[in-house]
């Protein structure tokens, strides 16, 4: 199964008071068809008490709220239900937040009980398109204070911990500072973090020792997050996005995967159902919120999104304020009662506003997604939210994540996606509660966003940027750090200053201090992990000290490489011990092969377009710019990629007729050297015949569909773009260039202006065949 995130989506109609003022019934849709509908209840005089956790009292307490005062603490008494039973209605859900059901029920039935006096509004629940009805429960069981759960890891020492015991995951890890914190003594030992998820793997070896205090399935109503194969409703593909994030953020299997926050305590929510093609209801989230403020959580971290409708219509972007949407309403009242709330982006950049709910709540933590040099990943959601607040408020590592994949218990790999940055966000924001317990949700989010490194000038493509763990501790220390090497060949080397095969040189690496104190004086001790890296000088070398922001250079002795593939990536450690702590970090050699490709080839495509592609030798190459020359200027940049396989593939449209040159440079893992490739010479003839190209990028999200196409008949170029179904849904007109070719754009709206639904759709020239093209939301 491919590594994806989820996104659940809507459109708001109107909303409660006892949430954001008093509601106004919108109009609701005509017609028959059964849909899921929001029914916002008239105040109640009484109703029951909720039976609460003594740790959730307690969270409350700290929150500055007295239990049993709130409404929201008390559960909707069955008489507010009676517009509901007395049409022999069916309840799914009963939120106590919101004061409202969810009911199914047709359009018609929804407008007559908008007018009953006993319904404050009526609208319908925001949804995920896929294709079938969930289970329901009616109310959340009131839990123990302690369920029964699985040996604590937090007798294993953080402190201990060296740089490969955390295999493949130490630099998303180290990147946000966790095992700078873990250095502290820090786990999340204590904390209670809850996960909603599809499904949970909980026999995989990273996470069958973790304290798994309760579970619940809102799919299939029952206390069963793993997927059950003697159950027919459920897939064995269930398990797989919940075992990723759970993983990522407390997975625990020393040499392969370690987790921020591996001694937290932990919550399980099934509320996707992945069997088959079915609407998933914000409603199933509200109540996994409303369960998990019961039992005491205090972090949730969620990969889930909302924006669209099951008839097509979306949130608009200015509904998009935190104040609109019930799902961002609800997470809102979560951070208020003690929460922290950690959600992801979603995968819809790099368009303006390319954002899902409830990232936009006001107190919710949105993630966005960076790959390993930091860099803002093209998918990651942006900003700003429909009132004009910077999103999202922090970024960690979401391309390439490693993490525990469900096929079976020992089984890791990588990931990409704003899901996986979310939980390194939470498990991290654990790290700091267990540090500072008497810390409430808003108290987190603002020490993580002041001390991120994009504080002083936040973004809505990076927000307030990555976190450090160690500065939003608030700890005035230093903090060092591998800022690179350098390599000097000795006798037995080729004299390129490069590593190499077989050859023995002196290392030496740059250290620089990133922390809000002095370091003292101390000692780096290098290590190897990897038999093709032989240290022949292993004695410790003194540390000076270095103030914030400083560097030093230490020669750290003879390095022999024994051999390997070309283009492999050598890695090793250092532990750098000052005073009483000890860190690891990851020090990268990168042995560069004589040839970096094996293919780089390029040719002239229909309708004025270049495809060019090409093939790689090595595992070193990380990133790689394609840049276009014309009438003899300067290469200009084109495309920006990251993490690519070995064989990619690049269309351009340079709009006009003409010669061009294409130059590829490939940049190496640590960003420290690029080589360039090229140029090829290409030559876009004059258009002869009307045609069309294959619009990209296909799949789209969010951003712009660019169309190119062949024009030789002069004047303006009409194209139609038609849903499955054959209904046209929207017109455009294109220009050529000189030459005949020209590049329409398509901004994903109808004729009417509305946004269109996610699906298939077709592209068609006046008179030519269509394009087919895959909308994504």
């Amino acid at each position: 199964m491919k590594p994806r995130i989820i996104w659940l989506v809507g459109a708001c109609l109107a909303v409660g008071a006892a949430v954001c003022g008093e509601p106004s019934t919108a109009a609701l849709p005509s017609g028959g068809r059964q849909g899921l509908y929001w029914v916002y209840l008239a105040r109640e005089s009484a109703a029951s008490p909720l039976a609460l956790s003594r740790r959730a009292i307690d969270r409350l307490a700290k929150s500055g709220l007295s239990p049993g005062e709130d409404p929201r603490d008390r559960a909707v008494s069955e008489s507010s239900l009676a517009p509901i039973r007395e049409r022999g209605l069916e309840v799914r859900r009963i939120s106590r937040w919101l004061r409202a059901a969810s009911v199914r029920m047709s359009a018609g039935q929804a407008r007559e009980l908008a007018l009953d006096p006993r319904v404050r509004a009526v609208r319908p629940v925001a949804r995920l398109i896929r294709d079938r009805a969930q289970a329901s429960i009616e109310s959340v069981e009131a839990p123990s204070d302690r369920p029964g759960g699985r040996p604590s890891m937090g007798g294993e020492d953080p402190a201990s911990l060296r740089g490969a015991d955390y295999g493949p995951a130490f630099d998303q890890l180290e990147m946000i500072g966790a095992t700078d914190l873990h250095s502290l003594g820090y786990s999340g030992a204590g904390v209670m973090v809850a996960l909603f998820d599809g499904g949970f793997y909980k026999e995989h070896a990273s996470l069958s020792g973790l304290d798994l205090l309760a579970e619940r399935d809102f799919v299939h109503d029952d206390d069963e997050t793993q997927y059950d194969p003697g159950d027919p409703d459920d897939s064995p593909y269930s398990n797989d996005h919940g075992t990723y994030t759970w993983s990522a953020l407390g997975g625990y299997a020393p040499g392969k995967l370690i987790g921020a926050a591996y001694a937290a305590s932990f919550v399980l929510a099934k509320t996707e159902d992945v069997s088959r093609e079915v609407h998933l209801e914000e409603d199933n989230y509200i109540a996994a919120l409303e369960w998990a403020d019961s039992l005491g959580v205090e972090i949730i971290s969620t990969s889930l999104g909302y924006r669209q409708f099951d008839n097509g219509d979306f949130y608009s972007d200015g509904e998009l304020d935190g104040a609109t949407i019930p799902i961002s309403i609800a997470a809102d009242i979560a951070a208020e009662r003690g929460m922290l709330v950690v959600t992801a982006m979603g995968n819809e950049g790099p368009g303006e506003s390319s954002i899902v709910a409830p990232a936009d709540g006001k107190r919710v933590c949105g993630v966005g997604a960076v790959d390993r040099l930091g860099r803002v990943a093209l998918f990651s959601g942006r900003g700003p939210t429909g009132d004009g607040r910077v999103k999202p408020d922090l970024c960690a590592m979401g391309v390439g994540t490693h993490c525990a994949q469900a096929a079976s218990p020992n089984v890791y790999g990588r990931v990409n996606g704003t899901s996986l940055s979310t939980p390194l966000i939470a498990g991290l924001a654990a790290q700091l509660l267990e540090a500072r317990p008497d810390w409430g949700p808003d108290s987190l989010l603002h020490s993580l966003r002041r001390t991120a490194s994009m504080s002083a000038n936040p973004t809505n493509a990076s927000g307030w940027g990555i976190a450090n763990g160690l500065a939003a501790l608030g700890i005035e220390t230093a903090r060092l750090v591998v800022a690179g090497f350098a390599w000097q060949d000795s006798v037995e080397g080729n004299g390129d200053g490069n590593p190499n095969w077989g050859e023995v040189g002196q290392l030496s690496l740059w250290i620089r201090n990133e922390g809000r104190g002095a370091s003292s004086a101390g000692e780096i001790t290098p290590s190897s992990h990897d038999p093709r890296l032989e240290l022949l000088d292993s004695l410790a070398v003194a540390l000076p000290p270095v103030a914030p922001g400083d560097s030093t250079l230490l020669a750290l002795g003879r390095a022999g490489l024994t051999g390997g593939p070309e283009g492999s990536v050598v890695r090793g450690f250092v532990t750098i011990e000052e005073g009483d702590r000890r860190i690891d970090r990851r020090v990268d050699l990168i042995v560069v092969p004589a040839e970096l490709l094996s293919a780089f080839q390029a040719s002239s495509g229909p309708a004025g377009t270049v495809d060019l592609w090409w093939s790689l030798r090595t595992e070193a190459v990380t990133g790689v710019r394609i840049l276009r020359e014309e009438d003899g200027g300067e290469p200009g940049l084109i495309h920006q990629g990251t993490l690519l396989p070995s064989v990619s593939a690049w269309r351009d449209h340079p709009g006009r007729a003409g010669e061009y040159r294409y130059y590829l440079d490939l940049e190496l893992l640590t960003g420290q050297l690029v080589i360039r490739e090229g140029p090829l010479g290409v030559l876009v003839e004059d258009a002869q015949v009307a045609a069309l190209a294959t619009p990209f990028p296909n799949p789209i999200g969010s951003a712009e569909l660019a169309i190119p196409f062949a024009w030789p008949r002069g004047g303006t170029a009409e194209i139609e773009i038609f849903a499955v179904t054959g209904r046209r849904v929207a017109r455009i007109h294109g220009s050529p260039e000189a030459g005949g070719i020209g590049l329409a754009r398509w901004d994903l709206r109808d004729d009417a202006r509305n946004r269109v639904a996610a699906g298939l759709y077709f592209v068609r020239l006046e008179g030519g065949p269509a394009r087919r093209v895959v909308v994504l939301r």
